[in-house]
């Protein structure tokens, strides 16, 4: 993830299995110790189920594993918990969730 502020594995990202999020974007380069993946799911402009995922710091950035719950968009931010975001210019990041069937 050297280039990139924001990564998620597996891809696609699938309904009711684990992914691993990773983020290396201001509030990393700001030497903050904790941070916090706001998440939440459904459409870019109306979330749903949004909950704060603590983040662990690293040397390459910081990383959190969350269970995708819903079929729907996950959609992610992130904060310090002190009032600083990193929201991609008002864009945020987001993922369509696939249900897992193949066909």
């Amino acid at each position: 993830m050297p280039d990139q502020v924001v990564s998620i594995e597996p891809t696609p990202v699938v309904y009711r299995q684990n992914v691993k999020l990773r983020y290396r974007g201001s509030l990393f380069e700001q030497g903050k110790q904790r941070i916090y993946a706001h998440a939440g799911y459904g459409s870019p402009d109306a979330w749903q189920n949004v909950a704060d995922y603590p983040m662990e710091r690293g040397t390459q950035g910081f990383e959190t594993t969350i269970a995708i719950t819903n079929d729907s968009r996950l959609n992610v931010c992130f904060h310090d918990g002190y009032g600083q975001w990193d929201n991609n210019g008002g864009h945020n990041w987001s993922w369509e969730i696939h249900n897992g069937n193949l066909y």
